[in-house]
């Protein structure tokens, strides 16, 4: 397993092209960028990687834009417990036979 973090739409763009990972967990508010811009780029793109949405804020449209852009989960920073995002992330493994 690698973890890497990154600062800014920039970094997280450079990472996720040189890491490849199988699942990210972007935030919508990124200093330069909207997260949901590079969740765009990476369906446009059709990059097999696994978008959980984090944000401190928990605005309706920002739930609906997470799920028209088929991010597999949004996680309130304010609410979410160690509990959901364990939860978010077995959403995103393979099924296990």
């Amino acid at each position: 397993m690698v973890v890497a973090e990154a600062q800014d739409f920039e970094e997280a763009q450079e990472k996720v092209y040189d890491f490849k990972p199988d699942l990210i967990f972007l935030d919508v508010r990124l200093p330069d960028k909207s997260g949901f811009e590079l969740a765009r780029k990476i369906k446009a793109e059709n990059l097999d990687i696994f978008v959980v949405i984090i944000t401190g804020y928990d605005i309706p449209e920002y739930r609906k834009e997470a799920q028209k852009l088929g991010c597999k989960a949004f996680i309130y920073k304010g609410f979410e417990s160690a509990v959901g995002i364990v939860h978010a992330v077995k959403n995103c493994l393979p099924a296990s036979g």
